[in-house]
């Protein structure tokens, strides 16, 4: 059975996806090269098996997205993907201003306690200024709409 189309879509401009694919394409072309000079078997496949690691990961990056849809929110992030019912969700927070090393980006929090940290939440052509925090307050009205919960918990 075919999914529904999400009724909103948050991505990272596309200059940031262009970014992420082109730094991390640009390591493994590097590592794609040594595998054209190394004499060593070994080192051919471990700059082979770092190659494919960097491509998933730019491929990952920049498919990296939120979709809010009537009954769920899926969060496609670059190391998991998420299908999160609307009723999970406690609320949502945009990041601190100067980041931690672990949950970057726009959180998550659902009721059973468990942050989700997820990078892509702009809506329009450049994610300049704070755009997370139009993006919590567009995901916020979109939870109180579905759930029917007028505050948040």
């Amino acid at each position: 059975m075919p999914q529904p189309s999400p009724d909103v879509v948050f991505r990272r401009s596309a200059w940031r996806r262009l970014l992420a694919v082109s730094l991390s394409g640009a390591i493994g072309l590097l590592l794609l090269c040594n595998l054209a000079t190394s004499r060593h078997a070994s080192y051919k496949v471990a700059g082979g098996a770092a190659a494919l690691l960097f491509g998933y990961i730019a491929i990952r990056a920049a498919r990296a997205a939120i979709f809010a849809g009537a009954d769920h929110l899926v969060v496609r992030d670059v190391y998991r993907t998420y299908r999160i019912g609307w009723q999970e969700i406690a609320r949502f927070e945009a990041p601190p201003r100067w980041g931690t090393w672990r949950k970057i980006g726009l959180r998550i929090h659902l009721r059973n306690g468990q942050v989700i940290a997820v990078i892509a939440y702009a809506r329009g052509l450049l994610d300049t200024g704070r755009p997370e925090e139009a993006a919590v307050l567009e995901l916020e009205q979109l939870r109180r709409q579905r759930t029917g919960n007028p505050t948040s918990t």
